[in-house]
């Protein structure tokens, strides 16, 4: 089938393109021939890139609702690397406490068990005397 260039014209290649047009005529619209051709084969990611204050996060939210992806928006990619971070911190931070309880328990026990000897060498000592 013919496709639509960046500047509306028909070409015979096959990567899809906005209608500008359209664009022109609703700002945030997309071409109706991209959101039926990128909800038909699952399109995997976008990224919108533009000067601060331009209606990125806008155009993108609009973009995840008409073709049925989901919204990442660059903060909460941050945010979640953040997180993600502190919780490997935090499980880091109690394997060590876990090494160092198992550690101590362990020691406890060697204790324990070197005490007990003791003892039953020191009753079997005092049977024998």
């Amino acid at each position: 089938g013919l496709e639509r260039n960046m500047s509306g014209e028909q070409s015979g290649g096959a990567a899809p393109a906005i209608d500008l047009e359209a664009y022109e005529r609703d700002h945030w619209d997309l071409d109706a021939d991209l959101i039926h051709k990128q909800s038909q084969q699952r399109a995997y990611g976008f990224v919108v890139v533009g000067k601060p204050g331009a209606g990125k996060a806008t155009l993108a939210a609009k973009m995840a609702g008409k073709l049925g992806v989901v919204h990442v928006g660059f903060p909460q990619v941050i945010s979640d690397a953040l997180a993600a971070e502190e919780l490997r911190a935090q499980m880091e931070g109690a394997k060590s406490e876990h090494k160092r309880l198992e550690d101590k328990g362990e020691r406890q026990i060697e204790l324990k068990a070197a005490a007990e000897a003791n003892a039953l060498a020191a009753a079997e000592a005092g049977e024998a005397g």
